[in-house]
């Protein structure tokens, strides 16, 4: 898993890298073999935004979240991602069902 970080306008520091590695360990039960993921993380005034894109099996799934507290954004964006990929998954499952009644 290759994991490309990307800090706009903010320092990059080992503990939000480490949060992002973190929770993105999360996502791993759902996918077979993600090529690679590309997170931005970016302050702009007030507002901590991260985006993060990845595509697996031709599928390209991405997140954007902004909030007034990086660690937030991070949570909740790996939410989206988490909430697409369930629901990516399921669809397979009921698709696989329906083929062999």
């Amino acid at each position: 898993m290759e994991l490309h970080m990307t800090f706009r306008h903010t320092a990059p520091t080992e503990a939000l890298k480490s949060h992002v590695e973190e929770k993105l360990g999360r996502l791993t039960k759902y996918f077979v073999k993600p090529e690679a993921f590309h997170v931005i993380l970016t302050v702009e005034r007030a507002r901590h935004i991260v985006e993060i894109t990845f595509s697996e099996n031709g599928n390209l799934y991405t997140a954007r979240e902004k909030t007034n507290n990086m660690y937030l954004s991070i949570d909740r964006t790996i939410h989206k991602l988490e909430h697409q990929l369930k629901k990516y998954k399921e669809k397979l499952k009921e698709h696989k069902k329906k083929r062999l009644i």
